[in-house]
């Protein structure tokens, strides 16, 4: 038996996927993504027959196209795909720094367009949908296990993520009814997501529409939905900065990807808040997470903590959370997704390097954050002690703003799960956090006296339980 994209076992025989100009790293990447497929890499001379004769060929599956084909501009091949081949998916991948509107783009028929940089978790994620939805592959998407309620008949099939042997069970079958046992039993393992086959999809947004409107909230948006519509946000976000940097940016470019990032704020960040402060950090809390998710994350974990502490204004927090980490972008790949305790001492400092780098892409980008929420973006990697970088404050030289920004920052580190490692909750999380800032002074990351009010947002809700 054949596996696709993600491991997932292949239902049909193989088809192709169609090649045009990809340079050698994305190539190698959709590789990996595209094993349940024949990889066929079209030529200009045989484009050519192609546009001739369009009957000689099969359809492929799906089509990628690269910087590298010459025979026509990527936006008349796109074209050229989608009415000729009755609408196949096509998308754009590239590896060097985007040089095209991506707008423009998709407008001529492109699904989506994707830099290798930033979006190798979503081009494999746009693979596997793609792939799902012909029936090549069974793939998984996570939803929040807040928008499942017990006692409820479920119109998808569901599954659980055990990270400790890295497989998928089966939770809940289509027509069956979810009993308070069960429920209670995933959330007492802080189990945050269940997985769902892709092509259930709509089923799951029809019963989470169908549950919101049977409690008044008509038109509201569900867990999973506020979640994944910050995520695609935050990327055409950071793609906008993506697409200009290296030049001077117009104050007018500055503008629009600020009113982008108020925008995400006000409609996914603050805009949707109800609830305990702990319950929201829960619902905020993710099993499945990249660069993009992980700006979301910290941008709410920030906002709630100025919320609970009342320690600056949310609104600034969370636009600092947005932008905290844009110089990941000019890190190497291998640097970028290495854990900074695995790296070498060349390739920390090379690491540490990003605090500068986001730095200077807002000034180039002409985002005018405000003081407060700039200098917490620049200080969020120093430590009380002066241990941290990139100048190495110490005490109360650096911001309070940046010491909430950074103890949301490390919470998302420490609550993803990670393969053969146990869950942890963002209770235990923080617990971790606060055992291991007082276990060496001389190291201490966190003012003590911030840290404590948000551990006490923490303690607050264990308190209200056991009124």
């Amino acid at each position: 038996m054949r596996r696709g994209c993600g491991g997932r076992a292949v239902t049909e025989s193989k088809k192709k996927a169609w090649f045009f100009g990809l340079d050698a790293e994305s190539r190698a990447f959709l590789e990996t993504c595209l094993g349940s497929c024949e990889l066929d890499d079209v030529a200009p001379e045989r484009f050519e027959k192609i546009l001739a004769d369009p009957a000689t060929e099969m359809p492929p599956c799906i089509a990628i196209v690269g910087s590298e084909f010459s025979a026509v501009p990527a936006p008349e091949l796109a074209q050229f795909l989608t009415s000729t081949y009755h609408g196949i998916p096509v998308l754009y991948a590239q590896s060097a720094r985007p040089t095209f509107e991506k707008g423009l783009y998709i407008k001529n028929g492109f699904l989506d367009t994707f830099y290798l940089a930033i979006d190798k978790a979503s081009l494999k994620r746009a693979v596997e949908h793609v792939l799902s939805s012909q029936g090549i592959v069974k793939a998984y998407r996570p939803v929040k296990l807040f928008d499942v309620a017990e006692n409820t008949v479920l119109d998808f099939n569901s599954t659980v993520y055990l990270p400790a042997n890295q497989k998928y069970i089966t939770f809940g079958r289509a027509g069956e009814e979810i009993p308070p046992e069960k429920m209670a039993k995933l959330k007492g393992k802080n189990i945050v997501n269940l997985w769902v086959p892709t092509s259930e999809m709509p089923k799951f947004y029809e019963y989470t529409a169908k549950r919101l409107r049977e409690v008044g909230k008509d038109g509201a948006m569900s867990e999973t939905e506020r979640q994944e519509k910050a995520q695609r946000a935050v990327r055409g976000m950071i793609t906008s900065v993506v697409e200009v940097m290296g030049r001077e940016a117009s104050i007018a470019e500055g503008r629009a990807v600020m009113n982008d990032c108020e925008n995400i704020v006000k409609s996914y960040i603050l805009g949707t808040q109800s609830g305990s402060i702990y319950d929201q950090i829960k619902k905020a809390s993710d099993e499945a997470t990249d660069g993009f998710s992980h700006s979301a994350n910290v941008s709410t974990f920030a906002a709630l903590f100025s919320i609970g502490t009342g320690i600056g204004k949310p609104e600034e927090l969370a636009l600092a959370g947005l932008i905290h980490d844009l110089g990941m972008v000019t890190l190497p790949e291998t640097i970028r997704d290495k854990n900074p305790l695995d790296m070498t001492p060349a390739e920390l400092d090379s690491w540490k390097a990003h605090v500068d780098a986001t730095v200077k892409i807002v000034q180039e980008r002409k985002l005018i954050l405000g003081e407060v929420a700039a200098r917490a973006v620049a200080q969020h990697h120093e430590d009380f002690a002066g241990s941290g970088f990139p100048k190495g404050l110490t005490g109360r030289k650096i911001a309070p703003e940046a010491q909430i920004l950074a103890i949301a920052d490390e919470l998302d580190y420490r609550v993803q799960i990670r393969p053969g490692q146990p869950r942890v909750s963002p209770k235990e999380a923080m617990q971790m956090i606060a055992e291991k800032n007082q276990s060496d002074p001389g190291r201490m990351r966190f003012d003590p006296e911030i840290l404590r009010k948000v551990v006490q947002l923490f303690a607050e809700e264990e308190a209200a339980k056991s009124a």
